[in-house]
């Protein structure tokens, strides 16, 4: 499919749900995943920011990832926004994930999405509105997937160096990883432990992966209880 797509020149599309902002969702007869935007969100039509979303998300389209499902292409009509098409990523949303996964196969899925993260921080990406709604699991596959979607808002920041890219890129993982797993760590006894809170800290701040946060709560947690799944590390807290 051609990188620019004229809304006239959509393959058929059914609908498929409606996102907390109000873009439409359809699963197009081609496969791929057509996210049509509320026309009364500024953001994403009236000018200025037409033009400024339009040209970030021409970077994103040529911009490929393993891990982070950027858009293929970007659909106007005319020269008007009207929308993206990716992948259609199946699986769970990390805040809907099944509370029997094994917690271990996850982290070694979030640490290749840490791993992914760091490159593209490299390239000057901001990785922004990575939360538990925009990550889909497939605890169906013999090997758990792990995708970010909903790239809408990342953006070159080619005027920001690395450092700082990386502690704002995870620690935006970080957030919709405490959001989804563990939402109670912060009021919980295990939080007391000065370590772990000093690693929650740098977590949280970007300084260190969350996948290092996870491994040292979950070796503190298996001294007094077994752990191997994401429920287990929730009731143990």
């Amino acid at each position: 499919m051609n990188k620019i797509v004229q809304y006239n020149e959509l393959p058929e599309k059914e609908f498929i749900i409606e996102t907390g902002m109000h873009h439409k969702i359809y699963l197009l007869s081609n496969g791929l995943k057509y996210k049509e935007y509320n026309k009364k969100d500024p953001s994403f039509i009236k000018s200025p920011y037409n033009k400024e979303l339009i040209q970030s998300l021409k970077e994103q389209i040529n911009t490929t990832s393993p891990l982070i499902s950027f858009p293929t292409s970007i659909v106007l009509n005319k020269r008007t926004l009207y929308g993206t098409i990716s992948k259609f990523e199946t699986g769970d949303t990390l805040e809907n994930i099944d509370q029997d996964t094994n917690i271990f196969k996850l982290l070694k899925q979030i640490y290749q999405a840490e791993i992914e993260i760091e490159r593209l921080s490299k390239e000057g990406w901001l990785l922004d509105d990575i939360n538990s709604k925009n990550i889909i699991v497939n605890t169906k596959l013999p090997e758990y997937t792990f995708k970010i979607i909903d790239t809408d808002y990342y953006v070159k920041r080619t005027d920001a160096k690395y450092e700082e890219l990386i502690k704002l890129n995870r620690s935006q993982l970080m957030a919709a990883l405490i959001d989804a797993l563990i939402p109670l760590i912060a009021i919980s006894d295990t939080s007391h432990n000065k370590k772990i809170y000093n690693y929650y800290l740098l977590a949280i701040n970007g300084k260190i992966k969350p996948t290092e946060f996870f491994y040292e709560l979950i070796e503190l947690i298996s001294k007094r209880n077994e752990i191997s799944t994401v429920l287990e590390l929730r009731k143990s807290l």
